[in-house]
Parts: C-alpha cells; sequence; structure tokens
C-alpha cells in the first residue's frame, strides 16, 4: 500500500460504499411470489462487505502485518490469463454443460492452472461450489441454474 494513505482508510471507505450500496438494494424487492427478488443478492454481498470492511477497520491486523509488507513484485502473468480464460469460459460452459460442469471448470482454470494448486484439490473445490450453489440457489431458493445429471442427483438427496 502507498505511504501516504493510512491503512485504514480503504476499508472505511469500502464499509461507506457498502452502506449506500445496502440503502440503495433495500429499495429492491427481495422476494416476491415467484421467487427471490433482484435485491436478496445485492443485499447479501453488500451486507458481507460491509461486515467484512468494518471487521478491517476495527481490527487492522486481519488485513496482514504493517510493518513487515513486502513489494509483491510484478502482476503474474499466469494468474491473469487463467482470469480471463474462467471468464470466457464461464457463459457458454453454463449453457452447455450446467453449472456443475462450468463451476469445476472455472475452479480448475483459475485455482489450477492460474494458482498452481494441486488438481485434485481444486477439482474438489469446484464441485464443492458446485453442491453449495445447487443447494443454496437451485434447492433453497428455486433460482432456474442451468441444469445437469449432478444438479438434478443433488437435488434429489436433499428434497
Amino acid at each position: 500500500m502507498h505511504p501516504m494513505i493510512p491503512r485504514r482508510l480503504v476499508p472505511a471507505l469500502v464499509f461507506l460504499l457498502a452502506l449506500i450500496g445496502l440503502g440503495q438494494a433495500r429499495q429492491l424487492e427481495l422476494h416476491s411470489f415467484m421467487g427471490p427478488g433482484p435485491g436478496l443478492f445485492p443485499s447479501i454481498v453488500l451486507g458481507a462487505v460491509a461486515v467484512l470492511a468494518l471487521l478491517l477497520c476495527l481490527l487492522p491486523a486481519l488485513g496482514g502485518s504493517e510493518a513487515g509488507e513486502e513489494d509483491e513484485g510484478p502482476p503474474d502473468r499466469r494468474a491473469f490469463g487463467a482470469t480471463i480464460a474462467a471468464l470466457l469460459f464461464l457463459v457458454p460452459a453454463a449453457a452447455w454443460l450446467g453449472f456443475t460442469a462450468a463451476a469445476i471448470g472455472i475452479a480448475l482454470l483459475m485455482a489450477w492452472l492460474g494458482e498452481g494448486r494441486r488438481p485434485w484439490s481444486a477439482f474438489a473445490f469446484g464441485l464443492g461450489c458446485a453442491a453449495v450453489g445447487v443447494l443454496f440457489f437451485g434447492l433453497a431458493l428455486n433460482v432456474d441454474i442451468p441444469r445437469s445429471s449432478f444438479d438434478e442427483s443433488v437435488q434429489r438427496i436433499f428434497r
């Protein structure tokens, strides 16, 4: 971080912006007779951002050490390339392969190819994200997500 910027300034600004966003999201409907409304997701995300930013303001040690900050060096081109590939992969994969395959593919692209994690741990992470997405969005909130056989089998288990 730049030496002229106080360490708590950025989390404080993020906290204020999250509160402004929450104020705007409260004007949207949270739930309707058809399912989750347009204000549900922004409210959840902005609430989490506000809580985390407040924690970073109150407990700056959560953000890293102040004294021994090291220069991160040049940005990693491999991670950037994997992120771009994952974003380009997201929409066609979800439409053609289903939500689960898209989540696993994105985890493999970002964690394995971008960050150099083990392929099995990246696969397990993607599978976990897919299961949480299917359970939370598909089953609990009844959001229509692109289906695959895995998505349907997870929903049958928990119904």
